[in-house]
């Protein structure tokens, strides 16, 4: 919010629009500082600030998390203890939406239909791709995915992915993602990435 790019009231002005990808969380964290970015480009971007390999079930700090991801106890996930219920529904403890929103449940960002509804809200696009995904009115960007050494991947080219609120029952978190050609699926549709991984989120009002 101390951006000067700052405009709740500007929606994105393209798909590749680095002032409307949002700050990149890592599943169930407050938003304590740690998801900030700083974008040179619709396609660079780094944390703002640095990393830690210390997992921790409640950070002091705005470090980016990043476990050894060759310890198979890190289970790609920046806390300790695994907790389901950091980020669901409105009162949830680590909810990092405003007062009154919450993230969607993956329920909730199901593709439906020929017409992609999304958040239920009867959003429909003309194709199931990043083009139909940008047209709608969820203006939504391609914002790429934030990697275990602090740095943006695929931003503005590839991936826009999203935060549900709800977790897998491996462990990892629902998201709602662009998979392209060679990712399985051509369309808009869920997965699930580990938690110490950083994405972006859009709140709705509950």
């Amino acid at each position: 919010m101390d951006s000067s790019k700052y405009n709740p009231a500007q929606q994105a002005k393209s798909k590749i629009d680095p002032n409307a990808y949002g700050s990149e969380f890592q599943w169930g964290r407050k938003a304590d500082g740690h998801e900030l970015m700083i974008w040179t480009d619709a396609v660079h971007g780094t944390g703002k600030y640095g990393i830690t390999k210390t997992q921790n079930d409640n950070p002091t700090d705005s470090l980016f998390i990043a476990p050894d991801f060759g310890n198979s106890n890190a289970k790609y996930t920046w806390r300790v203890h695994p907790d389901n219920d950091l980020w669901k529904g409105v009162d949830a403890p680590n909810n990092p939406c405003p007062v009154s929103y919450r993230l969607a449940t993956n329920d909730q960002t199901q593709p439906a239909g020929a017409n992609n509804e999304w958040l239920e809200e009867g959003v429909t696009w003309e194709s199931e791709d990043f083009e139909g995904a940008y047209d709608s009115k969820l203006k939504l960007t391609l914002s790429g995915w934030r990697d275990s050494n602090n740095n943006i991947q695929y931003a503005g080219t590839l991936f826009g992915d999203y935060w549900s609120g709800s977790m897998a029952s491996d462990g990892k978190a629902y998201l709602f993602a662009d998979l392209p050609a060679g990712y399985h699926t051509t369309y808009w549709n869920r997965a699930h990435f580990g938690v110490a991984l950083g994405s972006v989120v859009r709140c709705i009002k509950d």
